[in-house]
């Protein structure tokens, strides 16, 4: 717990140099996840997949936490 919110401050710490680097946003919702911060990661996720950034990553992870249905609009993206 208390790694997982170390790492979660230091790749915050990083995003404010490089804000553009969508890796640390995916590691980021992976720790919230850890914690059982799933609101948060779930919408750190969709918040990826609406700016149409690392969407197959961010489905995967999302689909830790979220059942997905046909119908839902994430997946069509993955596609793209």
């Amino acid at each position: 717990r208390v790694q997982a919110e170390k790492a979660i401050e230091t790749a915050e710490a990083a995003l404010r140099i490089n804000p553009a680097d969508t890796g640390l946003r995916t590691f980021i919702g992976g720790c919230l996840i850890d914690l059982g911060r799933n609101d948060e990661a779930a919408t750190l996720f969709r918040n990826l997949i609406a700016r149409n950034e690392q969407v197959a990553e961010a489905v995967i992870d999302l689909s830790q936490i979220h059942k997905f249905k046909a119908a839902d609009p994430e997946i069509a993206l993955v596609d793209q």
